[in-house]
């Protein structure tokens, strides 16, 4: 059995995406990813974490169209460390979800602008049976 290295996020995206072009088909998205866990400190009161999140190519592709700032998501990936230089070339090392999936998530709070839709009730079709095609219409068509 293979050690499994997985994760799952759900926040708030808390700045605008930074996406870069490598050429035509390779590309990276780069996100902040704001998680709140409800009285998780000692004290009672929240504990609040920002994630790097990067969407390579395809995925890439598609969260570009689909995600913005204040949006909520899932995100699904792997935990990765990263050795980087500082502006005064010192090193440090950074945490990075790699995502393989995401999906973006409803709002919570209900206001004029995100009030659900409700939907009309769907008519009951005559069944396949009672179907009958005029003689000059193909059916098929």
């Amino acid at each position: 059995m293979g050690l499994v290295n997985t994760i799952t996020l759900e926040g708030i995206i808390s700045e605008h995406l930074d996406i870069r072009y490598f050429s035509y088909e390779h590309l990276r998205l780069r996100l902040q990813l704001h998680t709140i866990e409800e009285g998780l400190k000692a004290d009672g009161s929240d504990w609040e974490q920002w994630h790097r999140i990067e969407l390579n190519n395809e995925l890439a592709k598609e969260a570009e169209a689909k995600l913005k700032k204040g949006d909520r998501i899932r995100v699904e990936g792997r935990i990765a460390y990263h050795k980087e230089l500082d502006r005064e070339g010192k090193k440090r090392y950074i945490t990075v979800i790699h995502a393989r999936a995401f999906s973006l998530l409803g709002c919570e709070i209900e206001t004029e602008e995100h009030r659900p839709v409700e939907e009309e009730p769907l008519k009951e079709e005559l069944p396949w049976q009672d179907f009958k095609a005029q003689e000059s219409e193909d059916p098929m068509a």
